[in-house]
């Protein structure tokens, strides 16, 4: 909130991690903020059904954990990518090692505190919900013990805060998005 700074949005923004891998991680929505801000960019990694797949979510590869200088201000997201090498057996709904990946590559682009990543999805009930919102909270505590801006929402909970203040001047899509989401 507040923010006055945004100059454009892109979508499906790659930010490379290193030069040893043919291929960067696609961050889904990305902010462009002014040179003087503070953040360059609001990065938002998105997810509607995709965390309550069956299938197992992909580790990191040894091969991101052998980088060097990379991760010298992040032992926190190192010590978890190294708990989720090759294989993660620790979460089943959150994908990690994605994020993981989307932090190096922002913070190669733009440095550590230059960016915020948001990670977006839409929520659930039943136990899984509780395991997601469990796994988030753990990733969000570790990315913060680094001094990451990570942050996490649902879409509900920004359907909810898109009608509390912008209901008055946009009632028709703020009734459009709250029929269809909530």
């Amino acid at each position: 909130t507040g923010n006055t700074s945004s100059q454009g949005i892109n979508f499906e923004v790659k930010y490379p991690i290193s030069v040893k891998f043919s291929r960067s991680p696609n961050v889904d929505v990305v902010i462009n903020n002014s040179p003087e801000s503070r953040f360059k960019v609001f990065a938002i990694e998105c997810k509607f059904s995709e965390a309550y797949y069956p299938r197992k979510h992909s580790g990191i590869s040894p091969k991101y954990i052998e980088l060097d200088t990379i991760w010298d201000d992040i032992p926190n997201l190192l010590k978890l990518a190294k708990e989720i090498s090759p294989d993660d057996n620790k979460f089943i709904h959150l994908h990690p090692a994605q994020l993981i990946k989307h932090i190096l590559g922002l913070k190669e682009k733009f440095g550590k505190n230059k960016f915020r990543l948001l990670y977006l999805w839409y929520d659930t009930i039943g136990p899984e919900s509780g395991i997601h919102h469990k796994e988030i909270g753990e990733f969000t505590k570790t990315a913060k013990a680094d001094n990451i801006y990570f942050h996490a929402m649902s879409y509900q909970d920004l359907v909810i805060k898109l009608a509390k203040n912008y209901r008055g001047t946009h009632r028709g899509y703020v009734d459009y998005i709250s029929e269809r989401y909530l």
